[in-house]
């Protein structure tokens, strides 16, 4: 048992050993079977290898050759860019001188603009402003027109006045705007400087002077020294060129005076007075007697009648005066001064030619 076991065993481990040998022998000849399989997959890989080196190589020529193309161009890009740059930066600066000038000038322009739209709204505001007063003015000069032209009026005459000063010789040419004017008494002062400072060898403009004294200012030249003379040297021409209303004026301003003054110191002026009526258009010009009566005082009308002279030059206007005496007071008082003035009023009528004119 123990000799078939032995046996057994033996066999069994040559079994073993060809089982291994060949198992072995198919393993290495497997083995060389993959070595040959991968050394082809090797020599394969190699030689695709060496194709993408060969590929490689071509694509890195391309790529230098590409990288050389693009540095020339970059280089002539830059080179043309440099240019470009110089000329735009000349270019800039041009624009930027000219942007700088065009903004001064649109600022300017802004500025009178806005100055010229203020300067509208200022126009405006006056425009209105004068519309305003102008419908004022119209108004006023409706209201006071008449008003208005006495101003002119004024205006004027003491433009004329002034200018008398300064060329008194003028007289002649002015003194129709000077006699139908509204005088002050303040224009007295001006009109006697410009006859002060009048040629006394000009007879023509002393004479001219004497009639616009006499209409405008008879009260203030007949108590003068100054004008006194002129005014009575001139009296006769004075009454004969004033019209009734100038020589009724006049008349009241020369009974003020002799009402201030006393009827005996005037009497030579009175007797000047009443000759020059005497001679004149205005002897038969009730109301200047009226006038004079009535302005004179109650006292002062018959001494007035009494410095009259009764001589021809005066008599008629001394008949005239005398007859008012009578109508106030001939039928009620009988005195003895009334009486002489009845009588010398006889004898004066019996003087005059029997149609006087």
């Amino acid at each position: 048992m123990k000799h078939y076991t032995k046996a057994n065993f033996k066999l069994f481990t040559f079994i073993f050993l060809i089982i291994l040998i060949v198992s072995y022998s198919k393993s290495i000849f497997s083995q060389n079977k993959r070595d040959s399989l991968l050394n082809e997959r090797i020599s394969r890989i190699e030689i695709q290898l060496q194709k993408s080196e060969d590929s490689l190589k071509i694509l890195t020529k391309k790529i230098e050759t590409l990288q050389n193309l693009t540095d020339k161009t970059f280089n002539s890009l830059s080179m043309q860019l440099g240019g470009s740059s110089n000329s735009l930066t000349i270019f800039g600066s041009l624009f930027t001188v000219i942007a700088i000038f065009l903004g001064i000038y649109i600022s300017n322009i802004k500025e009178n603009i806005e100055k010229i739209s203020d300067e509208n709204r200022g126009f405006l505001a006056k425009n209105k402003e004068i519309k305003r007063y102008v419908k004022e003015i119209d108004k006023y000069i409706k209201e006071n027109i008449s008003g208005l032209y006495l101003k002119i009026k004024r205006e004027e005459i003491l433009n004329i006045l002034n200018r008398l000063v300064n060329v008194p010789e003028d007289i002649n040419n002015v003194h129709s705007s000077l006699l139908t004017a509204n005088l002050m008494d303040e224009d007295y002062y001006t009109l006697k400087k410009a006859y002060e400072n009048l040629n006394p060898l000009t007879r023509e403009s002393m004479s001219t002077y004497a009639l616009i004294f006499f209409q405008h200012f008879f009260k203030q030249s007949i108590t003068d020294e100054k004008l006194k003379t002129v005014i009575t040297t001139w009296l006769v021409n004075c009454v004969e060129d004033s019209f009734q209303n100038d020589i009724i004026k006049s008349s009241k301003e020369f009974v003020e005076v002799i009402n201030d003054k006393g009827v005996l110191s005037l009497k030579d002026v009175i007797n000047l007075y009443f000759g020059a009526i005497n001679s004149s258009n205005h002897k038969n010009f009730d109301n200047l007697y009226k006038v004079i009566f009535d302005n004179l005082q109650t006292t002062n009308r018959i001494d007035f009648f009494n410095v009259i002279e009764s001589t021809s030059s005066v008599m008629y206007s001394k008949v005239n005066f005398g007859n008012l005496i009578l109508e106030e007071f001939g039928n009620e008082n009988q005195s003895e001064d009334i009486l002489k003035v009845a009588n010398e009023i006889k004898l004066l009528k019996l003087m005059q030619p029997q149609s006087p004119t």
